[in-house]
């Protein structure tokens, strides 16, 4: 009797313990917090056998909205759909925790390109970029293949009244404010850019320019705006819905957020509202429900979960910080989800690293780690004996001649390159190997690289040569 009771002791320690182990992971790393969710929702929607286990564990991703027949009042209905935010957001609270440190020391844009983006002067660029390719040539994006063009995963517009209306030094603190914030953005591939509008009809012709001059990078638009400027976000959203991916509208004015309703087709929508007092609170909390119900009409799965939220929080703390940090994750979170070109995502590995990264480099370096031949000796021969199969050799390097036909430069960076951007078919070996070149020498790494690839070195500093000669 004492073995089997120490037995199931043991057995329940066990259990304890890994549920203990597991909650803990699920709260504090990010990783396994955003897998576990992602994994329960992916079994979920193929009705597999994992889900119809996992449906009788009391899992948050188990949440689900309320419904006007189930609630009766609005103060009881803004309550059960912000937990219901909270619940389906349980899973970025690691992620939450790191936006609130980062807002709370606050950061500056130092480290990154502000400049003018199709008609957007304060636009913060991450250090993300691309190789142009013939495609982008013809239609007008670069001057020549093999230019280095900025790319981002998205673009945030955060909204404000024009700055005539703004009372002196205000600027300037909400730009400060807003710096801090957007560094998380940026480091995670995301612009970050102001506009100014005074009404919805500024906003939308300032989108319009900045998606018709900027077709690719603002091809998905996050927008964030408060208080009267969520109006006009809310009012440029509901005239012109395809422009946004998604809007944030935080703590807008109730007398006119109030009028503008919902599009049909209304792109992915989080509502932040403070506990206020008096009759508007109900009017006010009904129609930002309106608007995240309406975000959450779609078939997709995600998307009907997530397309439109609604949370409350304390008017005490103000515009905290961790309410900021749960708008911001939520952006993050829909930047996951979108759908990029494959050739945006095999180029972004030769973009340059944030300003967390150790070495700064642009090239993915574990693609380079191949078994080479033991001494430099032998790649030089492996050289001559490609450049001898396509070319003819006449003493020197400054003797070679380009046949009619293009030339082969086989080396390791050159088919790593090609493997990851299969557009790079219609390119000749040469043009890629002075291209990548010149992007290595101009950023200090050709030495590096070339001790990595000694034939890739050989090859880019006779064509160098070859090019310069007249």
């Amino acid at each position: 009797m004492r073995g089997i009771l120490k037995f199931l002791g043991t057995l329940c320690f066990i259990t304890f313990g890994g549920v203990a182990l597991e909650q803990l992971c699920y709260r504090f790393s990010e990783s396994y917090a955003s897998w576990r969710s992602n994994w329960v929702w992916k079994e979920d929607d193929q009705d597999s056998v994992a889900a119809t286990i996992l449906r009788l564990l009391p899992l948050s991703q188990w949440a689900t909205p309320p419904t006007d027949k189930a609630i009766i009042f609005p103060e009881a209905l803004a309550k059960r759909e912000s937990w219901y935010a909270e619940q389906v957001l349980s899973y970025s609270r690691p992620l939450r925790d790191e936006l609130y440190e980062d807002f709370r020391l606050g950061d500056d844009l130092y480290d990154f390109e502000v400049r003018e983006v199709g008609g957007v002067k304060d636009m913060a660029l991450p250090r993300l970029t691309r190789f142009a390719t013939a495609e982008d040539v013809e239609s007008g994006d670069a001057k020549r293949v093999g230019e280095t063009l900025n790319i981002v995963n998205a673009i945030l517009l955060h909204v404000l009244p024009p700055k005539r209306n703004m009372a002196e030094g205000e600027l300037s603190s909400i730009r400060h404010q807003l710096e801090g914030q957007f560094v998380s953005l940026l480091e995670r591939g995301v612009g970050c850019g102001i506009i100014y509008a005074a009404n919805e009809v500024e906003l939308i012709s300032a989108v319009e320019k900045l998606r018709l001059e900027e077709a690719t990078l603002s091809a998905h638009l996050f927008s964030w705006a408060s208080g009267e400027s969520a109006h006009h976000l809310a009012k440029a959203v509901s005239k012109r819905p395809e422009l946004w991916s998604t809007a944030v509208f935080d703590s807008p004015d109730a007398e006119s957020f109030l009028e503008v309703s919902p599009p049909l087709d209304c792109p992915k929508t989080l509502c932040l509202m403070p506990i206020i007092e008096g009759e508007r609170q109900g009017e006010l909390a009904t129609k930002m429900i309106e608007w995240a119900r309406a975000g959450r009409q779609n078939a997709s799965p995600f998307t009907a979960r997530m397309g439109g939220l609604y949370h409350l929080y304390s008017p005490e703390v103000g515009h905290s910080h961790a309410e900021l940090a749960f708008g911001y994750a939520y952006l993050i979170d829909c930047l996951k989800h979108i759908g990029h070109r494959e050739e945006e995502d095999s180029q972004a590995t030769l973009s340059i690293g944030s300003k967390h990264s150790s070495s700064g480099e642009f090239y993915d370096h574990d693609s380079l780690n191949q078994p080479k031949p033991d001494s430099a000796e032998s790649e030089s021969e492996e050289a001559k004996g490609l450049f001898s199969g396509d070319m003819s050799v006449s003493g020197s390097y400054n003797d070679f001649v380009f046949p009619e036909s293009p030339a082969s430069f086989n080396c390791q960076i050159l088919r790593d390159y090609r493997d990851k951007n299969p557009e790079s078919e219609a390119m000749e070996d040469k043009d890629i190997i002075l291209m990548l070149g010149r992007l290595f020498e101009e950023n200090g790494k050709l030495e590096e690289f070339g001790k990595k690839d000694e034939v890739f070195l050989l090859y880019y500093k006779s064509l160098r040569e070859l090019e310069s000669s007249p």
